[in-house]
Order: structure tokens, then C-alpha cells, then sequence
């Protein structure tokens, strides 16, 4: 009985996997390849932009791509455009020897004498189709629609197309008949009328998204309802000169866009209230009154962002009746910026270092907190 549950099981998965005439397709930008349809599956390889393969098949809006002999998926909102197959070349009966034979119309001694030498040359022309003409007006409606002869783009069909991404896309989503698929949204616009049921990314409410990384921002972005952010600051106070105010929104930035949990944390009313430059020395904080000191270009910006997370994080002990500093505030605090920089620095120094220090923490030589 077991087994065959098993195999309904193996037949309702393989049914939804939808098999496609093969076609080539080059990326436009950096694309992870992975080992399922979901951004939660594994990356096993990356295309770098330009990079050629060949689809497979598809499910949902994740295309199944193959590259140097192994199959992969990829999403299919990621820039990519369909690389178009040549005809296969027409016999021509072997006493043909001239273009005004194949596809062109000769009325003068010139036109048969260039057919002729066109013919040796392998450049006879396609046979040019009278196409019906256009509206250059896209149609409004996402309603099933007759498509005319000579459309070729999604965004003639049933889009209002403005950029040059918006027709990329409408082209390919229009060679993979899927110009009933709701396209990514292009307004940044507040949203103003209910969320439709079922939709759960930014991407479809008011971002413009063409990446995968827009795809997971997107995603991360919904949960914390923070699809419109009117001010990057939310509240925060920047005192210091330009450049140390444009290091602290590219930091808060960074947050926003990565782990938005952690810049709602960040610019919760219990979490920093002032950020303040202070040259030529490291980062602190009042955490009674949430005033965090710190000299912004001692960090790269990921450490700098962790560091943030660090002093609200002092923040938010003391306004819960907690230990702000010491031993239990510090390794609680050090604790949160490793969690940010697993996301923003993985590979970073400063991880490696303060992984060690919480390791370490317990011995009095590392507790700094006492100098």
C-alpha cells in the first residue's frame, strides 16, 4: 500500500512539471541555478550574464534549464532573452542560380545582375511578409484576448509597457505563452486598495522586480508589511556631516533590503533614536535614550549595518527592564549582530571574530565592557 502512494505521489509531481519544446535562452544578469522551483531550494551552479542554455521545461514561473550536461531551474522572472532558432535552409532545384528566382521580383538588367551575384553569395533575402498594421496602443485588459498576425510582445497584447525591461519581458513571456501571467507590478507608489488574496511578495503590489534577489526581497519585504517605506530613516535622526549621513542610509538601506526584520527592530520606537558621528572611534550607544555614536567609515557597510543592530539591541534591553550592558547585555547583542552578518557578511572577518568572542565571552580578558 505504501509503495503505492508512493507512486500517485511520484505521478502528480511529475504532472505538474510542465515538459516544453526545447529552446535556447541567454541570461541577462547573474543567475542562480538550483535544484528545485522554489528560492528556498538549494543553488548548486550560477550562470554569469550571457551565458547560453537550454529550457527543458517548466512549472509555474520556474523554467528547467540545462548547462554543461546537468539540469537545473532557474526562475523565470530573471532577465533572459529567447535566442531564436535559424530556419533550416530551403533545397533550391539545382538549376537555380539566381535571387529573382527565390525571393525577389526583377524588372531590370541591374536587379537580375545582383540577384545573380547574391544567389553565389548565400544572401538571398527571406521573403518579406506583409504584416497587417499594429495599434502601437497596448490593450489594457487582462481578459483573454484574439492576438493579430504579427504580434510578437505581451506588452501589444494585454500590458502597458514603459521601459525597455517591461518589453524584454513582455517579448519573452509572449514566446512562452504566458501573457495571461500578472506581471511584476512597475509603480513604487504607496498602496492604496486591498491586497489581492493569495499574493505574498512586493513584486506584485508595487515593486518593479527583475532579479531573483528582487524576488526575496520582495518576499521578506510582505511579511513585514513594508512593500511602501515612505522614509529610509523611520523616526531615526542622522547628526554628522553628508557623507556620514549617506554611510548611515546605505546601511540602513542594506537592512531594509536584506533582513527587514532586523531594520523594523532597528527603527522600532524602543530601538535608536539618534545616530551621531563620531570620528576617528568605534560604535556606542545610550541605551537609556537611544543615541548611538560611531565613526561610519571605520566598517564596511555590512559591518556597519550588524553594528546597528548591535547598539538597538542595547536599546531595546533597557527599555524592557533588562541589563543593557554586562555580560548577559553584550552577549545577547553580539548574539543579534551575528545573525545579521550570517546574512550581510557570511564570509567576513568580523563574522569569524565574533563568533569567537561569544565563544570567549566568559573569560574576563574579553570582557571590554570592564576597561
Amino acid at each position: 500500500m505504501r509503495a503505492r502512494y508512493v507512486a500517485v505521489a511520484l505521478i502528480l509531481f511529475l504532472s505538474s512539471v510542465v515538459s516544453a519544446q526545447s529552446y535556447s535562452i541567454r541570461v541577462i544578469f547573474n543567475t542562480n541555478l538550483r535544484a528545485s522551483y522554489s528560492l528556498d531550494s538549494a543553488v548548486l551552479s550560477s550562470a554569469p550574464a550571457g551565458t547560453t542554455l537550454q529550457v527543458v521545461g517548466q512549472h509555474n514561473r520556474w523554467l528547467r534549464v540545462q548547462r554543461d550536461g546537468s539540469e537545473y531551474w532557474m526562475a523565470s522572472w530573471v532577465g533572459h532573452e529567447r535566442i531564436e532558432e535559424p530556419a533550416p535552409a530551403q533545397t533550391q532545384p539545382s538549376n537555380i542560380d539566381n535571387c529573382c528566382f527565390v525571393d525577389r521580383q526583377c524588372n531590370t538588367d541591374q536587379q537580375w545582375e545582383a540577384g545573380y551575384w547574391a544567389f553565389q553569395n548565400g544572401q538571398c533575402a527571406a521573403p518579406v511578409q506583409t504584416q497587417p498594421q499594429v495599434s502601437t496602443q497596448p490593450v489594457t485588459t487582462t481578459a483573454p484576448v484574439n492576438i493579430p498576425a504579427g504580434v510578437d510582445n505581451c506588452c501589444q497584447v494585454n500590458r502597458q509597457c514603459q521601459t525597455d525591461d517591461e518589453w524584454v519581458r513582455g517579448y519573452n513571456d509572449y514566446r512562452d505563452n504566458q501573457c495571461q501571467a500578472a506581471p511584476a507590478p512597475s509603480s513604487g507608489a504607496p498602496i492604496t486598495g486591498p491586497i489581492p488574496e493569495g499574493v505574498d511578495n512586493c513584486c506584485f503590489v508595487n515593486w518593479e522586480c527583475h532579479s531573483e534577489q528582487d524576488y526575496v526581497s520582495g518576499y521578506e519585504r510582505f511579511q513585514h508589511n513594508l512593500c511602501h517605506v515612505p522614509s529610509i530613516e523611520a523616526g531615526i535622526r542622522i547628526e554628522g556631516s553628508g557623507e556620514f549621513r549617506g554611510r548611515i542610509l546605505e546601511a540602513l538601506q542594506l537592512l531594509l533590503d536584506r533582513v527587514p526584520g532586523w531594520y523594523l527592530y532597528v527603527t522600532s520606537p524602543s530601538g535608536l533614536h539618534v545616530i551621531r558621528e563620531r570620528p576617528g572611534r568605534g560604535a556606542s550607544v545610550t541605551a537609556r535614550t537611544g543615541v548611538m555614536k560611531v565613526d561610519a567609515f571605520r566598517y564596511p557597510v555590512f559591518d556597519l549595518a550588524a553594528i546597528i543592530v548591535h547598539e538597538a539591541c542595547h536599546s531595546h534591553r533597557a527599555s524592557d527592564g533588562l541589563e543593557s550592558g554586562g555580560y548577559h547585555g553584550e552577549r545577547d547583542c553580539t548574539g543579534k549582530e551575528v545573525e545579521v552578518l550570517q546574512v550581510l557578511g557570511p564570509g567576513s572577518p568580523e563574522l569569524q571574530h565574533e563568533l569567537w568572542l561569544l565563544d570567549n565571552m566568559h573569560k574576563t580578558e574579553n570582557q571590554w565592557w570592564h576597561d
